[in-house]
């Protein structure tokens, strides 16, 4: 079965009000206790990224639920806008953002996974995501800025 590494658009980075762990587990995601999200552009992704943080949107939140792809959760999140945000985009809304946390684990090397945990959100041990193919077509309307790569079972 082929999975797929995917690399959300980036539109900002960690905001001055971003709460890191100090005492983190071993997954990428355990390092930040509170994200703060700071929009520089925004190319209209629903699904995006500051490492080690994705970030989705509410819509696209209930699109996940309406096809029963789960295998994450969802915290509140703050979104706020730089100030070259406001100078590019004056009257543009955002909407409500969520942080996005995977559940799954898996191991990559290249283009090849290994020890998939089997689900459809997956953090591998450097923080990349991956995500099964009913991702990727829950994401064909809502993410066209990011890149993508077929990985293929085996790590070779």
């Amino acid at each position: 079965m082929n999975l797929f590494l995917l690399e959300p658009e980036v539109s900002g980075g960690h905001g001055e009000y971003t709460i890191y762990k100090t005492d983190h587990g071993v997954r990428p995601s355990d390092k930040v206790k509170f994200l703060h999200y700071e929009f520089d552009g925004w190319l209209g992704d629903h699904f995006l990224t500051s490492t080690p943080c994705f970030i989705i949107t509410q819509e696209l939140d209930e699109v996940f639920k309406q096809r029963n792809i789960g295998d994450y959760s969802v915290e509140e999140c703050l979104v706020s806008k730089s100030d070259f945000f406001e100078e590019l985009y004056e009257d543009k809304l955002l909407p409500t953002f969520l942080r996005m946390i995977p559940h799954g684990e898996i191991t990559i090397n290249k283009q090849s996974y290994d020890n998939w945990s089997g689900h459809h959100f997956c953090l591998s041990e450097k923080g990349y995501l991956v995500v099964t193919a009913k991702v990727v077509n829950a994401l064909e309307k809502y993410a066209s800025h990011g890149t993508m790569t077929t990985l293929h079972a085996g790590i070779k």
